[in-house]
């Protein structure tokens, strides 16, 4: 599919290139959804964090050398910080950064201000499955 400007043009058959492309690539077969905080208390935003996943034994061996250089066997949260921790967090940044062909990221930040959850009021799940649905079906 070739894209210009805000049309969409479709070959009608795929070229040898990408057969070969689309062979390589695996798809996503595991799907991990997180969210910050409560939709519409506490912070600005309310964020929806999408992880999708091709194999996980990449990811799963990258973690371990992060958390095997720095002998730390905590979980991995955000909202406590040390100077061990930082050091963690930047090692499985480094290590997850090389096994990238098997992942892919996408979130989505929602403004608090722009939020009326009038129809949710006693079911705030709601949102987050609303939310969650958006990102599913817009992703890149």
């Amino acid at each position: 599919m070739l894209v210009t400007k805000h049309r969409r043009y479709f070959r009608p058959f795929p070229t040898p290139q990408d057969s070969f492309r689309l062979a390589s690539v695996k798809p996503f077969r595991f799907l991990y959804q997180d969210e910050s905080g409560e939709v519409g208390r506490g912070q600005s935003h309310f964020i929806v964090g999408l992880l999708m996943v091709r194999e996980r034994e990449p990811l799963w061996a990258a973690l371990k050398r992060a958390r095997d250089r720095w002998h730390y066997a905590n979980d991995l949260h955000f909202e406590k910080m040390s100077n061990l921790r930082q050091r963690v967090y930047e090692a499985v940044f480094e290590e997850v950064a090389k096994e990238q062909a098997f992942f892919r990221f996408e979130a989505l930040a929602v403004s608090r201000a722009e939020l009326d959850l009038a129809f949710v009021t006693h079911q705030r799940h709601l949102a987050n499955n609303y939310f969650t649905k958006l990102l599913l079906e817009h992703r890149g």
